[in-house]
């Protein structure tokens, strides 16, 4: 039986969190978690150890830029997936050079966001099996 796996979703706007767990509830072995600023989401992360974790860059509190440094210097591997309407192409360096795994432009790329996870999930990958794809 696959495992389940736990996905935390950083963003602040209601609305965008609802949008995303509406289009991931047909997912099955997985849970979903949700944090609006800086604070909570430091604070979900030492909790929960989530797998997966879908982050905005721009929120109360901080950035997510913050957040996957702090993931990092914690030496945690959880795969992090970037989505932001922030997706200049130093946004996105700056990102992936600090440990993000992924980064999609909120407006334009969120399906493929979606996908994304939908397939992780699928697989069970972990983020050293993703890397050595």
């Amino acid at each position: 039986m696959k495992r389940e796996m736990v996905l935390l979703i950083s963003d602040d706007s209601t609305l965008v969190r609802n949008n995303l767990k509406r289009l991931l509830a047909d997912v099955g072995s997985l849970r979903i978690f949700e944090s609006r600023d800086i604070e909570s989401t430091k604070t979900i992360l030492k909790e929960l150890s989530p797998d997966i974790m879908l982050l905005d860059l721009r929120m109360p509190g901080g950035t997510g830029l913050e957040i996957i440094k702090f993931i990092r210097s914690c030496g945690s591997k959880i795969i992090i997936i970037v989505l932001s309407n922030i997706a200049t192409v130093e946004s996105r360096e700056k990102c992936l050079a600090s440990g993000a795994d992924y980064f999609f432009d909120k407006s334009i790329e969120h399906r493929e966001a979606i996908s994304l996870i939908k397939t992780i999930v699928a697989s069970g990958s972990t983020r050293e099996e993703l890397v050595d794809e």
